[in-house]
């Protein structure tokens, strides 16, 4: 599997998108980083997710909700239902939610892409095991 050209895809149809834009103020970190996690996700997850804008820029919200809601007590009562515990729950869920939708729509289809998810599916592992191998890689 070749990442380079798919990655260089994706990044000039994130540049277009931008460049149609109505406004030419943008939030450059805003910008760059979700260039940055658009080529993550070529690299570790899935075509899907990299050439959607919009699901990317949820996944990416959710990822985002689970890293800040960590804090000295998750880590001291990690089962403590605090708002920082349901905010990370809620994110989490998010983000298998949307890997678990491709997952059964690659199966059902029976469409195949040439990424790390049609792999990890390939050696049977479930979406809890995908959704795994995947976060660990981001952040």
């Amino acid at each position: 599997m070749s990442v380079v050209p798919e990655m260089i895809k994706t990044l000039r149809a994130d540049l277009d998108e931008l460049a149609k834009r109505d406004t030419k103020v943008i939030k450059p970190f805003e910008t760059i980083y979700d260039f940055l996690f658009a080529m993550i996700v070529r690299v570790v997850g899935c075509n899907e997710l990299a050439e959607d804008g919009v699901m990317r820029r949820k996944v990416l919200k959710a990822y985002h909700m689970v890293e800040d809601a960590g804090s000295q007590w998750t880590i001291l009562f990690p089962k403590l239902p605090t708002y920082a515990y349901l905010k990370r729950m809620w994110g989490g869920a998010q983000i298998w939610m949307t890997f678990d939708k491709l997952i059964k729509e690659r199966t059902k289809t029976g469409r195949r892409e040439d990424d790390p998810l049609q792999y990890l599916m390939d050696c049977g592992d479930d979406t809890t095991q995908i959704i795994s191998v995947c976060t660990v890689t981001h952040g």
